[in-house]
């Protein structure tokens, strides 16, 4: 019996580690994403709902972070690193 782990098809981020403040949210699927990057406190930093791939996120400092995306009903959840 296979789990069905609700997690969103073909979820890549890159690059990550970002370097240029800029990072990319790939999906299998074109449509909206809830975007959500937390600190590892958990204090929301980044919050965006948007159809495009490109995220621009120069304005976060060099760190470590979770980035949540929620697409139809599916999450996906990925550690972030920015240099």
């Amino acid at each position: 019996l296979e789990v069905d782990k609700n997690e969103i098809d073909g979820f890549v981020i890159y690059p990550n580690p970002v370097k240029e403040g800029k990072v990319y949210v790939q999906t299998a699927f074109t449509g909206i994403k809830n975007i959500v990057i937390s600190d590892m406190a958990g204090k929301i930093v980044f919050t965006i709902e948007t159809e495009n791939r490109e995220l621009n996120i120069h304005r976060l400092p060099s760190g470590v972070y979770i980035m949540n995306v929620e697409q139809d009903g599916k999450v996906s959840t990925q550690k972030l690193i920015v240099e």
